[in-house]
C-alpha cells in the first residue's frame, strides 16, 4: 500500500481541522490560515484532500463543509503518538517551545511543576 505523504499546506489544514474538530468551509480555511495565499489555492488543496479520503464534506449552501474523517483524524494522532515516544523529551520540548507562538507564563509554570513532579517521583 502506498503511504500517503502531505505538503507543508496540507499538513496545516490537517492540523486546522484537528484543532477545530468541527466541520469548516474553504473560506474558513482560508480565513485562518490565508497569509497572503489565494482562496484558490486553499480550494485545490482540500479538493485534493478530499480525493486522496482524508475529507468528507457535505453540501452546505453553494458550497461544502469539510472534515477530518474519523479514520484520519486516528491514524494522525497514533503517528503523532509514535513520534513523540520515539523521540528523546528534549528534542519534544525543544520543538514545542520553538513553535509554540502563544505560551502564557501560566503555561510555563505548569511545565516546570511537572518537571519538578517527575523529578520527585524519581527519587
Amino acid at each position: 500500500m502506498k503511504r500517503k505523504q502531505f505538503g507543508e499546506l496540507e499538513d496545516s489544514v490537517i492540523s486546522l481541522f484537528l484543532k477545530k474538530g468541527c466541520p469548516l468551509s474553504v473560506r474558513e480555511i482560508h480565513s485562518a490560515l490565508g497569509k497572503g495565499r489565494a482562496y484558490t489555492t486553499f480550494l485545490t488543496v482540500v479538493s485534493r484532500l478530499y480525493q486522496k479520503g482524508v475529507l468528507s464534506r457535505q453540501k452546505e449552501g453553494r458550497g461544502y463543509l469539510y472534515l477530518l474523517k474519523k479514520s484520519q483524524e486516528n491514524t494522525l494522532f497514533q503517528k503523532i503518538k509514535n513520534s513523540l515516544l520515539t523521540a528523546s523529551p528534549v528534542q519534544v520540548l525543544s520543538y514545542f517551545l520553538d513553535h509554540q507562538k502563544n505560551i502564557s507564563q501560566d503555561e510555563i509554570e505548569q511545565i516546570e511543576e511537572m518537571i519538578q513532579e517527575y523529578k520527585r517521583k524519581q527519587k
